[in-house]
């Protein structure tokens, strides 16, 4: 779209984001999309977790995101 920019992206995460495996596939494939879009900030929403992964990028849970949005 011509003259649209995208300031933030978000991803959900309802399972475990502790675990290792699932913290690595969500955090690449939110940091690709930024990348790729060009988005400085991003944010995966979860269940109850909370979390500063990366400069960029931060984990918060669903109530507090909903509260802040």
């Amino acid at each position: 779209m011509i003259g649209v920019r995208c300031l933030r992206i978000s991803s959900t995460c309802i399972w475990d984001i502790h675990d290792p495996d699932t913290q690595k596939r969500e955090v690449r494939a939110l940091l690709s999309a930024m990348d790729e879009l060009g988005v400085r900030r991003g944010t995966i929403i979860t269940w109850l977790d909370e979390d500063v992964s990366d400069k960029r990028l931060e984990i918060v849970p669903a109530w507090k995101w909903l509260l802040t949005e």
